[in-house]
């Protein structure tokens, strides 16, 4: 048992699918050898508190690397000097994890022009070529970019729907 069956009910799917990008990030050198690129990032989406914090609370405590969590909690210039330094403190931390959080809240602007967009695919496109995994929590992406979506900036896209439970010795009072 880890720490994933211990601190979170149900999302099987979801959480095995964790242990395999946890297992290539505390294994390069055997994923490499096959042929496998190594995962940069894991973007996890669903409605507001249904675990998506938790879920990568608990992968970062799972891979051992440092982390550092960011939250936008400015506007404008200096919540983009904020986020380089965010990138800046990992990759100097690395091999590492940052965690954004609430990252719709990033880009206040659909212009693909934006300039938090274009800081923040900077950010991620640099961290590239380093050790660092890209973590971000979001409750929604409909107004996101293709482009800050795809493949490369994120591996990986979780979607996580509320659990579903049955209780067949529960019934109404009639």
């Amino acid at each position: 048992m880890d720490r994933f069956d211990e601190k979170i009910i149900g999302y099987e799917s979801t959480k095995n699918i964790l242990r395999q990008i946890l297992d290539a990030l505390k294994r390069p050198e055997l994923y490499k050898s096959k042929g496998a690129s190594i995962p940069r990032g894991l973007l996890m989406e669903s409605a507001p508190g249904l675990g998506k914090s938790l879920l990568a609370s608990v992968f970062i405590k799972e891979s051992g690397r440092k982390s550092l969590v960011f939250r936008k909690t400015s506007q404008e210039n200096s919540f983009l000097d904020e986020l380089r330094a965010a990138f800046s403190a990992t990759k100097e931390a690395a091999p590492s994890i940052l965690l954004l959080e609430d990252f719709n809240l990033y880009v206040e602007s659909n212009s693909p022009y934006a300039p938090e967009l274009a800081c923040l695919q900077a950010c991620i496109d640099d961290a590239r070529n380093t050790d660092i995994f890209v973590i971000a929590t979001t409750n929604d992406t409909k107004y996101m970019p293709p482009s800050l979506l795809r493949p490369g900036r994120f591996d990986y896209t979780l979607y996580l729907d509320p659990p579903t439970v049955s209780y067949p010795h529960l019934r109404a009072h009639e």
